[in-house]
């Protein structure tokens, strides 16, 4: 009996020894391709071909099956609100556009480009004690521009398109 009681124990030392055993098994996948490299408190690795991968989301939380975890931080720009009353017209035009704002003179520049971006014309904005500006488009094709005004003393830039029909 006593013989019989130590064989049922060393059974169960070696079945649990073989249990625990398989807990320390380094993580696998299976995939097509991937590697792993590390150095000086920075690693990287990727895998390719993940047969399964699922991402559930819950109300509370996300769980995400798979060997690589992606990590994500979401960044967004709040838009502040602009206080500058501008307005453009005609647009689209075909002979002028008119430009006008009460503050017209705090623009440290105020350029046209073409839709390639080369520079057509620029006015320092400063110089306009008037709270309008003109500019002349029978100079250039029909098609899309760009109007940028500059205030750099707020650090303020503002694009406008602005289309020349025929």
């Amino acid at each position: 009996m006593k013989h019989q009681f130590t064989s049922i124990i060393a059974s169960v030392a070696l079945v649990a020894g073989l249990s625990f055993s398989s807990f320390s098994q380094e993580l696998e996948i299976l995939g097509s391709a991937g590697t792993e490299a590390s150095s000086s408190g920075a690693s990287i690795s990727y895998t390719v071909g993940e047969l399964v991968v699922e991402t559930g989301v819950s109300s509370s939380s996300v769980l995400t099956q798979g060997y690589q975890q992606g990590f994500l931080t979401p960044t967004a720009i709040d838009e502040v609100p602009s206080e500058l009353e501008l307005s453009l017209y005609p647009n689209p035009t075909s002979e002028f556009l008119i430009i006008e704002s009460v503050d017209l003179n705090k623009f440290d520049q105020i350029t046209m480009y073409d839709i390639n971006g080369k520079l057509l014309w620029s006015e320092n904005g400063n110089s306009h004690v008037e709270n309008r500006l003109r500019v002349d488009f029978t100079p250039y094709a029909a098609g899309n521009y760009i109007l940028k005004m500059v205030d750099s003393q707020n650090q303020e830039s503002y694009s406008y398109s602005v289309v020349k029909s025929h």
